[in-house]
């Protein structure tokens, strides 16, 4: 095991706390689950080591270009959790992720407005959490085949979500609003919409 990068899982890598031109996976060719904790740097460009990933998952990492990722031609489930940047993101080069099925973003302070995914035709469930800065999320009705919608940030009412609840799609949406008044508006919607 090399040091901050250790197997998990079944087919699973591990990265903590490198930089990047630390980071070598080439011999990981075969995994389809990254975890990155705490990991900086330029590029995600080591990922291309692995072509067979499927997962990624990062936790408080901060990259100046993400275009490795539209390269994971295998890629279905993006987690990102905390970013360690006080600039705006626009999470922009997650239109690029043809494959994306799953997407996670949480404990993102500075993501004000929610991205055109409206070309990820595979994307089908989107979970948002304790992201306090979003508030423009109008293009989450553009995602063509979203099937499932869970949010838990407490800043928009359940009206304010009524809309992804119109979708035709949507089979399924989740949420926690952080008051017993606001929870129970948000299930008389959802009995309002059959879902």
């Amino acid at each position: 095991m090399e040091k901050g990068i250790k197997r998990i899982e079944q087919n699973g890598v591990h990265v903590a706390y490198l930089t990047c031109p630390q980071i070598k996976l080439n011999k990981y060719k075969d995994a389809t689950m990254l975890s990155l904790w705490h990991i900086k740097g330029d590029s995600m460009d080591f990922i291309l080591d692995m072509p067979e990933l499927q997962d990624i998952r990062m936790y408080a990492c901060k990259f100046n270009d993400y275009t490795a990722l539209s390269k994971s031609t295998h890629l279905r489930k993006l987690c990102i959790n905390g970013i360690a940047t006080k600039e705006e993101q626009t999470f922009d080069y997650i239109a690029n992720l043809s494959s994306l099925e799953e997407l996670i973003i949480g404990y993102i302070q500075p993501f004000i407005k929610f991205p055109n995914l409206s070309n990820l035709h595979s994307l089908y469930k989107l979970f948002i959490f304790e992201c306090k800065n979003l508030v423009d999320i109008k293009s989450i009705v553009n995602i063509p085949n979203l099937r499932v919608f869970d949010w838990c940030c407490s800043q928009l009412k359940p009206t304010e979500l009524e809309f992804v609840m119109q979708k035709d799609s949507i089979q399924k949406v989740a949420a926690q609003f952080g008051g017993k008044r606001l929870n129970e508006e948000f299930k008389s919607l959802l009995m309002k919409y059959n879902l």
